[in-house]
């Protein structure tokens, strides 16, 4: 009787082969690789990627009964990324503006409260 880590890892092996296979016969794959590669992921970072690729791939099959179609998934990947804003993330904090109505903790908002009675007395 196999333990579950073994399907486990068995289910993740096989899922590895069939991503290396996807990448060398299948051309939308193989995009997703290159394209993963171009952004200096490693390379079994990038097959990671097609796993998941592969993983979402056989999900809408299995969802919508019908057999895959990669023109139809360039047109949902195209369509996420309009829909997608683009938020541009500041990484530093330093660079935000002081804001004095927003307690950083319930202590700090104490303190505060204390500053400002001590200053209407």
């Amino acid at each position: 009787m196999m333990s579950s880590s073994n399907r486990q890892t068995d289910l993740g092996q096989t899922l590895f082969n069939i991503a290396r296979t996807a990448i060398n016969c299948n051309p939308l794959i193989k995009e997703v690789y290159k394209n993963n590669l171009q952004k200096s992921k490693s390379g079994l970072s990038a097959i990671g990627v097609v796993m998941h690729k592969i993983i979402r791939i056989v999900y809408g099959m299995l969802k919508t009964n019908t057999a895959f179609n990669p023109d139809i998934d360039r047109g949902n990947t195209e369509h996420a990324a309009l829909k997608k804003p683009k938020v541009v993330v500041i990484k530093s904090r330093r660079f935000q503006e002081f804001d004095s109505l927003v307690p950083a903790s319930k202590k700090q908002n104490k303190k505060r409260e204390e500053q400002k009675a001590s200053q209407k007395e």
